[in-house]
């Protein structure tokens, strides 16, 4: 049953634009990219593939180079490239520690490099193995901290201003999990905003909000929690587990005849202060949606 609307007083008509770009790719390695991520999502994982060969190369011929020892680059590169495209989707078990599937991603590159490179190229075992171990790990955590500073930059306030001056189709710098560690950087990473969070009672089919996942989704939600404990709402929308889940609002909603409706008022305060503060436009879908009933109406 779709919940009755909170008097809200509409004061223009509001003109609701299309959904605008596609979310990102998560790809399992290789055979998941052909077959999951189309030929664009194909060419990023390759392309980033190559790049972390190239740090593993830069990285391996340098200790080689300290050493005295001969390394061949383009051979390296070749084979590091070729070794990463098979390797790249490895341990993405969720029963393992993030450190665990690095690890074990990590290991198995390094036991296919150092496979090639004795049984091939006549290397010797330990020193393969021990250039191999070093410039794998390393090359990833290189880049991994170059995206994250990078990152931490787009949310500063500096940033964020450069950003929507320089580039105003908001172009982000995110770096969640995807193609391994990473996701690639600087690419238009929109979220479907649920504009009434479907743990506060929203459905899950509403007019949803495109909106960019660094600049503004996780932010908006950030602040609609602090928001909610500064009001005094002992639930967390952020918190997580069976203590802060849907099932968990609705029952505290029941057991407290008008907190949803409270818990709204939270919402479109966010949401207003929210737009003021970023340009954004989430008031307009979370007016839209309380509008329409696009929510369960719990303890009214």
């Amino acid at each position: 049953m779709q919940g009755q609307a909170p008097a809200l007083s509409l004061r223009r008509e509001y003109v609701w634009s299309p959904a605008a770009a596609s979310g990102s790719v998560s790809l399992s390695g290789a055979a998941a990219a052909i077959g999951k991520a189309g030929v664009s999502g194909v060419a990023a994982y390759i392309g980033w593939q190559g790049a972390f060969a190239a740090g593993e190369t830069l990285i391996g011929g340098g200790i080689a180079s300290a050493f005295g020892s001969e390394y061949n680059w383009g051979w390296q590169f070749v084979k590091n490239w070729g070794v990463n495209i098979a390797t790249g989707g490895l341990g993405k078990a969720k029963s393992l520690s993030a450190l665990s599937r690095f690890l074990y991603r990590q290991g198995v590159e390094t036991l296919g490099d150092t496979a090639i490179d004795v049984a091939i190229g006549g290397h010797d075992l330990g020193s393969s193995l021990a250039i191999n171990l070093v410039s794998n790990i390393g090359s990833e955590l290189a880049i991994k901290g170059v995206i994250s500073g990078l990152g931490r930059f787009a949310r500063s306030s500096f940033g964020s201003s450069l950003l929507s001056y320089v580039n105003p189709r908001n172009w982000s710098l995110d770096t969640s999990p995807t193609f391994g560690m990473f996701r690639l950087p600087l690419k238009y990473a929109p979220n479907r905003h649920h504009p009434i969070l479907k743990v506060i009672g929203g459905f899950d089919k509403q007019k949803l909000a495109s909106i960019d996942a660094v600049l503004s989704h996780r932010p908006f939600h950030k602040q609609f929690a602090a928001n909610l404990k500064s009001a005094g709402f002992p639930l967390n929308p952020l918190g997580g587990g069976s203590k802060n889940s849907a099932a968990a609002f609705a029952a505290y909603f029941q057991a407290n005849p008008g907190s949803q409706r409270k818990v709204f008022d939270v919402l479109i305060r966010t949401a207003r202060e929210f737009d003021i503060d970023n340009g954004t436009d989430v008031l307009a879908y979370v007016k839209h949606n309380i509008v329409r009933g696009n929510y369960k109406r719990i303890g009214w």
